[in-house]
């Protein structure tokens, strides 16, 4: 791709990056230098690969790549944003073209300045959480804020927040003439809250990976090198770290696991910001009780002594279905959860996982039908008694979708489909797995963003003819795999 000249204009001279969405290149836009000795006309394009020639895929992200243009266009508004320059489809690839940012990463600045002092991480909060008030008015989430996404702008020092390749507005997404619906997974392991591992990210949700940004630059560590202790507190910082009370006061807001427990909005948490010194003298002081009695000499009135009763009884059923008592009761379950000693993993199962360092490898979102097909064919290789696949396969990806197909008919493969939220939302399993080797992956999120339960039996839509099963894999199954006994 080097080299290659696109819509006539945009000469790529190097890649920036890549991803399962596809590559980014820095350019030179070569109308904008004709005549212009002085303009370099360096610009970023983004490429978005498809993963299915489909018409029907096609058309899907089609959508979603109009949605994603009316977003950049709006966001980069701001003076803190890329601008977006152009954006076209070239032989069933998408492309989007914005400003060249002149700068050094964070992450560079981490590597060679070491820590940040305490005055230079406010400024960098209150830069960042300025730019998240613009971006969250639009209803859009980042989902992706760390140190490689904001960029010191060389000309004026300012940070730049970019990459918002991975930007959702608040629905997300965009369903096909047939209800196919395409879902992406956005996030950085260390920056990204529960909430949206779960699929459920809110606007604190990059708060949140504000917050660990901030504490990274305070330390000079990797939230992925800090230590959970869960006997004390959700997040045991580094050693290192050593602030004024107010701000530390203020990350651990940012940080908590809680959505309920963060700030709820960029503003509020600028607001705070501007107050550091105030925050440590906000504790909560209880007034003094007054004497119900007054100054009757028989005490309280017979009335009252009926009434009072009945009243706190009506209040405590009030708070209970209000939900008042909830956070305290998940916080002391939470705490019988931590206190259970840890069993290790099962010596029977074996997980392979897909990690985004293979994604990267593959140049994909997702393996294709004919890399996944190898790989079961491998695992078949060791004669197990059975294999979950824990992958969605309703579209073809790429090639080999025969093949796949063909290797899913094994006996002891088991494959999911989702049940989610509404019938629009469900995602089939593949179409030669039958219904008593098929199992479901949706798992339910408390209020919190916690999870803490599993879904035993549920069944797929309202059809009277829908499946029943059990978690990862159905009932049958887990009996053989368990020598009979049904626990």
């Amino acid at each position: 791709m080097i080299g290659t000249l696109l819509a006539g204009r945009y000469k790529l001279i190097r890649a920036l990056g890549s991803g399962g969405f596809g590559q980014t290149y820095l350019a030179e836009d070569i109308r904008a230098t004709e005549g212009q000795a002085d303009h370099d006309g360096l610009c970023v394009v983004k490429q978005l690969q498809p993963a299915s020639q489909t018409s029907n895929f096609l058309t899907v992200a089609r959508r979603l790549f109009d949605t994603e243009v009316s977003t950049l266009e709006t966001l980069g508004q701001h003076d803190q944003i890329p601008t977006l320059l152009d954006h076209f489809e070239e032989d069933n690839e998408f492309y989007l073209v914005q400003d060249f940012i002149d700068g050094q990463s964070l992450k560079e600045e981490f590597k060679a300045k070491g820590r940040f002092g305490e005055a230079d991480v406010i400024d960098l909060l209150h830069q960042v959480l300025t730019i998240l008030s613009f971006v969250h008015s639009q209803n859009v989430i980042h989902r992706d804020i760390k140190p490689d996404n904001l960029i010191r702008r060389h000309r004026d020092g300012k940070l730049v927040l970019i990459d918002f390749g991975a930007v959702k507005q608040i629905r997300t997404q965009l369903s096909g003439p047939s209800d196919t619906q395409l879902t992406v997974g956005i996030g950085t392991q260390g920056y990204t809250p529960c909430e949206q591992l779960a699929g459920k990210p809110r606007f604190s949700s990059d708060l949140y990976a504000l917050g660990m940004t901030a504490i990274h630059a305070l330390s000079g560590e990797s939230p992925s090198d800090w230590v959970d202790d869960p006997e004390t507190t959700p997040l045991q910082w580094p050693m290192s770290v050593s602030v004024s009370p107010g701000l530390e006061q203020f990350l651990r807001q940012l940080v908590q696991p809680s959505v309920y427990r963060r700030y709820g909005s960029a503003q509020a948490a600028l607001a705070d910001l501007n107050r550091l010194d105030q925050l440590v003298l906000e504790v909560d002081i209880p007034e003094t009780v007054p004497d119900l009695r007054s100054s009757q000499k028989g005490g309280q009135p017979w009335w009252w002594r009926l009434a009072a009763p009945v009243m706190a009884t009506a209040l405590v059923f009030g708070v209970r279905q209000l939900g008042g008592f909830v956070p305290p009761e998940l916080a002391v379950y939470d705490w019988l959860v931590y206190q259970q000693p840890d069993l290790g993993p099962d010596p029977r199962l074996l997980l392979v996982e897909i990690t985004e360092a293979d994604l990267q490898r593959l140049q994909r979102p997702t393996p294709t039908d004919a890399t996944l097909a190898q790989a079961i064919d491998i695992l078949q290789g060791y004669d197990p008694r059975v294999i979950g696949l824990d992958m969605h396969r309703e579209l073809p990806q790429g090639d080999g979708h025969a093949q796949l197909l063909e290797t899913l008919q094994a006996p002891n493969l088991v494959a999911i489909f989702s049940i989610g939220g509404t019938s629009n939302q469900a995602l089939p399993p593949p179409d030669t797995v039958p219904s008593d080797r098929v199992g479901f992956n949706d798992i339910p999120v408390d209020s919190d963003g916690v999870i803490r339960r599993n879904l035993l039996f549920a069944s797929a839509s309202n059809e009277a003819d829908a499946p029943v099963c059990i978690t990862a894999f159905p009932y049958g199954w887990w009996l053989q795999v368990s020598g009979g006994r049904g626990h």
